[in-house]
């Protein structure tokens, strides 16, 4: 009889032994699962970051296109006014002078 409760004895330690065995897997376990979510967060974060930056550069290229097309548009108006004027400006001033006087 002693010996059947010394082998149960034995399987009741071995028993604790296994379960916290298996409780600090489980938490190893928790552990590795935290860092790899947490790598992974890391990771999508300096993708989105990476991207949005790539983003500005389109975006800041496209402006200064645009700007530059609209100041060269702008240059050409006012080089097609100027010469207009320098083409008619004799017409234009006897044009208003004529309709003053008219009035």
């Amino acid at each position: 009889m002693e010996q059947i409760i010394s082998k149960l004895s034995e399987i009741e330690n071995m028993a604790g032994q296994i379960m916290e065995e298996a409780q600090d897997k489980k938490k190893e376990l928790s552990q590795q699962h935290q860092n790899q979510c947490r790598k992974y967060d890391e990771q999508a974060q300096a993708q989105a970051e990476e991207k949005i930056r790539q983003i500005r550069v389109q975006l800041e290229q496209n402006q200064k296109t645009q700007l530059a097309d609209l100041k060269k548009r702008t240059q050409e108006g006012f080089a097609q006014m100027e010469d207009y004027y320098e083409k008619q400006h004799q017409r234009l001033a006897r044009e208003i002078y004529e309709k003053i006087i008219q009035t």
